[in-house]
């Protein structure tokens, strides 16, 4: 079981919303990034974003997102 997805709901939904008050704008923006960035590592790793876990986002898999 991965635990990307409950602790990106729990950031969105405890700390954006509730702690820093952030508009809807900013948590869509927020939202944005990482959907495609789950959909690169999806790519790049072969599995279905339900089995990505926070170990298949390391630094290269994130620099090779950026660039």
């Amino acid at each position: 079981m991965s635990t990307i997805g409950p602790t990106l709901e729990a950031y969105f939904v405890s700390r954006l919303v509730s702690q820093r008050q952030a508009s809807p704008r900013t948590i869509n923006a927020y939202q944005d990034v990482w959907r495609l960035l789950l959909h690169f590592a999806c790519q790049r790793s072969g599995k279905t974003a339900s089995k990505l876990d926070f170990v298949d986002l390391d630094a290269a898999v994130i620099a090779a997102f950026l660039t």
